[in-house]
């Protein structure tokens, strides 16, 4: 906690408000200070503490505060070390009530969205197998809007957000692809033609062909 602070400290200089987040829902005991002394120098840092041990989750999902969805996070995690199928429930239902709560015309709101599903990307991993599901099961979720606002402001969304991002524009760019090659058919271009304008495949552009003869 004070190596947090003074590299913040030193590369902002600013106030900072340190508070530790003890995410073991098991009751316990943890330090909130730290004490250094060596010939004369001394350091006395003390710092806030926030329990999560016996948190109401319901009441805390009724709050409009964006840290009673990092508390829910850190309380999903303590709950879920062994269970990745349980983990991915909890992920997808947090992200999704993220999604759903912040409205994207909002500057402010696209940053606690950002923020708080950093958050729960670093709290909540996943196994690879589990995180292309993941971004499958919220893809309905993150919408136009979302997309063009993160584009626009050339923001540094969250790694699970970054990947449905990049997906989004893929399938645009995709379909983009396929638009044209549809009128060039229409228009009595060869195989090769098309592939060569529009870097699709033959297997591609076979399958176009035949949706357009049905």
């Amino acid at each position: 906690m004070f190596r947090y602070f003074y590299r913040i400290y030193d590369r902002f200089n600013r106030e900072i408000y340190a508070i530790a987040l003890l995410t073991n829902t098991k009751k316990s005991r943890y330090p909130n200070q730290f004490n250094y002394s060596f010939y004369g120098t001394e350091v006395n840092y003390k710092y806030n503490t926030y329990d999560f041990h016996g948190k109401d989750i319901d009441k805390l999902k009724q709050s409009s505060n964006p840290f009673a969805t990092a508390v829910i996070a850190g309380i999903y995690a303590s709950n879920s070390k062994k269970d990745v199928d349980k983990r991915y429930a909890f992920k997808k239902n947090i992200v999704i009530s993220i999604l759903e709560r912040y409205d994207v015309a909002d500057d402010h709101s696209i940053d606690h969205l950002n923020k708080l599903i950093y958050f729960v990307d670093n709290l909540l991993q996943l196994p690879a197998e589990l995180k292309q599901k993941l971004r499958e099961d919220l893809n309905p979720y993150l919408g136009k809007e979302v997309v063009s606002k993160m584009r626009a402001e050339k923001s540094n969304p969250p790694p699970t957000l970054a990947e449905l991002i990049a997906e989004s524009e893929h399938d645009g760019i995709e379909k983009g692809k396929k638009e044209v090659a549809i009128e060039l058919i229409r228009d009595n271009f060869s195989d090769n033609q098309i592939k060569k304008l529009t870097k699709l495949s033959f297997e591609d552009i076979a399958i176009l062909r035949k949706s357009l003869q049905n």
